[in-house]
């Protein structure tokens, strides 16, 4: 298993199989300790890549679409608590257009009556807390659970609460 910390000699950049990716945060992450800490953690079976383009942007480069697709898919990942947000490149965009501002959150919803714990009921609290994406059905299946849990997508340069 291999993990580039940076681009290997004689490989093109696939954008296919890149995310591009930012820190929430307003302070300097320590880059080279990032990237290894991300390869450790994603442990991506083709490898990858980590660059920073431009300051307090990241190319993350995968050499598997399973592994881009594995990260993709299971954020939020956080840095030292600094919450990363990444996004896919479509159809060879330039990653500096990329918008990084929607993130991944799973929810609990409390005090729903027992007859009521649907995933209607956790589509329509969309309303008041932004886009439904996920309902948790293996988990919400409990009748005893005093909450439902749903995905829902949010838009860090909005405030959570008015």
């Amino acid at each position: 298993m291999e993990f580039y910390l940076s681009k290997p000699e004689g490989n093109e950049v696939d954008l296919f199989l890149c995310l591009v990716g930012r820190f929430l945060t307003n302070i300097n992450i320590h880059v080279p300790v990032m990237k290894q800490r991300m390869a450790d953690l994603w442990r991506p079976i083709g490898g990858i890549t980590i660059d920073e383009p431009i300051p307090t942007l990241f190319l993350f480069h995968f050499y598997h679409i399973v592994d881009m697709q594995r990260v993709l898919n299971g954020d939020p990942w956080n840095f030292e608590k600094h919450m990363l947000i990444l996004g896919a490149i479509k159809n060879g965009k330039n990653p500096n257009l990329v918008l990084l501002h929607m993130v991944n959150f799973w929810v609990q919803i409390h005090k729903i009556p027992v007859g009521f714990k649907s995933q209607v009921v956790g589509e329509n609290h969309e309303i008041f807390i932004r886009s439904f994406l996920e309902y948790d059905e293996k988990y919400n299946s409990n009748f005893l659970s005093l909450f439902i849990s749903i995905l829902v997508l949010v838009d860090v340069r909005k405030p959570l609460k008015n």
